[in-house]
């Protein structure tokens, strides 16, 4: 499987300049089967996924996941992934300490890990 798991959309991500969809295709066309969007402290882009979803405009065969680049008070930027029933709006507020973040994550089931390790 391929997959980039590092994504993000102009709905979610002020850096960003591709829609969800957009990107979507993109990937796909380059062979990937899926995606994961980690917008910035945001699910706007996931948000705006699954809707576009609903309409039945998204690619077959094709998968997003839904992640978020949380910016941490002290520690940089951090990938975090939560259990698809688990939506935590706190995850939307930047600015917890690594150590509280790490701590609300485990407790409901994600995990979480460096966004730029290098």
């Amino acid at each position: 499987m391929k997959y980039d798991f590092h994504c993000h959309t102009k709905e979610g991500s002020i850096d960003a300049k591709v829609d969800v969809l957009s990107y979507a295709r993109f990937l796909k066309g380059k062979g990937f089967q899926g995606m994961m969007v980690t917008d910035h402290n945001s699910y706007k882009g996931y948000r705006a996924w699954l809707k576009q979803k609903q309409e039945g405009l998204t690619p077959e065969n094709f998968t997003v996941l839904r992640g978020i680049e949380y910016d941490t008070l002290d520690a940089g930027h951090i990938l975090v992934i939560m259990p698809d029933h688990v939506e935590l709006k706190l995850l939307e507020l930047r600015g917890m300490p690594v150590q509280l973040l790490a701590r609300v994550v485990h407790k409901y089931g994600g995990i979480l890990g460096p966004a730029h390790p290098y």
